[in-house]
């Protein structure tokens, strides 16, 4: 698995998943969530992991990677792919490269962030943008 290749390893030239970026979407992405699933301890499901791949699927695995280590510093819970998607935008920001936002209530992501029902922070719904899609 791509994640076991993204271990701390003794020979210090190389580097641990936290301070490398995989190559491929798939591989940034299995291996965050594995790193997800031991610190909140939680069991990610296959098909969790599909939806955060499909949600992810159009950021670059460099700039994903970046993302994800920043929803991991901000998010007191497993980050969802809306909180992702906001940490990529910043991280987008960052390293001046230009998106162009087509809708602004969820800014081109397809995810807007909506208070939860009991009233206990946000969650992500689908956006109207991509319901009428």
């Amino acid at each position: 698995m791509a994640h076991d290749q993204q271990l701390p390893v003794e020979n210090e030239s190389e580097q641990s998943v936290v301070s490398k970026p995989s190559r491929t979407l798939s591989d940034t992405v299995a291996d965050w969530l594995t790193l997800y699933a031991q610190t909140y301890r939680e069991e990610i499901t296959e098909e969790l992991a599909l939806l955060y791949q499909k949600a992810l699927s159009d950021i670059r695995p460099e700039i994903l990677h970046k993302a994800f280590l920043r929803a991991a510093r901000t998010c007191k819970f497993r980050p969802t792919p809306a909180e992702v998607r906001l940490a990529a935008e910043a991280e987008f920001e960052k390293a001046g490269i230009k998106r162009e936002i087509e809708c602004e209530k969820c800014r081109s992501t397809g995810w807007k962030l909506v208070g939860r029902p009991d009233g206990l922070g946000t969650m992500a719904v689908l956006c109207e943008c991509r319901k009428a899609a």
